[in-house]
């Protein structure tokens, strides 16, 4: 089909040249016309794409500022103990209410302290663990890949406070020497009271940062 066209094409040049001839003049314009008007359109919009990442970005790292330095401010503590894994009941140690991990064998007890000076409102977390002496991460790592949601507790914690609580065990890749293991949270994300959730389009973000 293409020499078809071709042939009828070369037929109406040698035909009617003239005529062909200023046809082609006005494509080729035609062409370069909407070529030209697509380029502007992206040069206008990139222009505007670097306005708004220039005028965002100040705030934007403000605001990842704020955040590190109010989840840094929530100091915790993790330990072992023994006696909450042989099958007693594990409970909020703060006293009044669930910890949301009660059941059988929890015998991580972990203390949060807010040092900083906005007040808590929820905090997720994961475990990490190690034998003392070695370098290895005995926490399995696809535990956190597939986990529906991490270690997670929405006590409000005002400036000053302390929260304590038992937490199950994660899964671990060798669980021998699980009462000698160093333990310690990892990647600890909070939500406070006054945190800016909005977005540079008016909407609202997740409180929690992507990993």
């Amino acid at each position: 089909m293409r020499w078809l066209a071709l042939l009828a094409f070369l037929l109406l040049l040698l035909i009617f040249p003239k005529q062909m001839f200023k046809i082609g003049v006005v494509a080729i314009a035609l062409l370069l016309g909407i070529s030209a008007y697509y380029w502007m359109g992206n040069r206008q919009r990139e222009r505007a794409a670097a306005e708004s990442a220039s005028k965002w970005a100040p705030i934007l790292a403000r605001r990842a500022a704020e955040y590190q330095a109010v989840a840094d401010s929530i100091q915790v503590t993790v330990t072992y103990d023994p006696a909450y894994g042989l099958g007693m009941p594990g409970r909020d140690l703060a006293g009044g209410g669930s910890s949301g991990y009660e059941g059988d064998g929890s015998p991580l007890i972990v203390t949060f302290t807010n040092t900083g000076t906005k007040t808590i409102t929820k905090t997720r977390w994961y475990f990490q663990a190690r034998r003392p002496g070695f370098s290895n991460q005995l926490v399995r790592p696809l535990s956190r890949l597939f986990e529906k949601t991490p270690y997670e507790s929405d006590k409000i914690l005002r400036p000053g406070e302390h929260y304590t609580l038992q937490c199950k065990l994660p899964p671990l890749s060798d669980s021998t020497h699980v009462t000698e293991l160093n333990w310690e949270v990892i990647d600890k994300q909070v939500e406070y009271e006054g945190q800016d959730l909005t977005d540079d389009v008016g909407g609202v973000s997740q409180p929690f940062p992507a990993r």
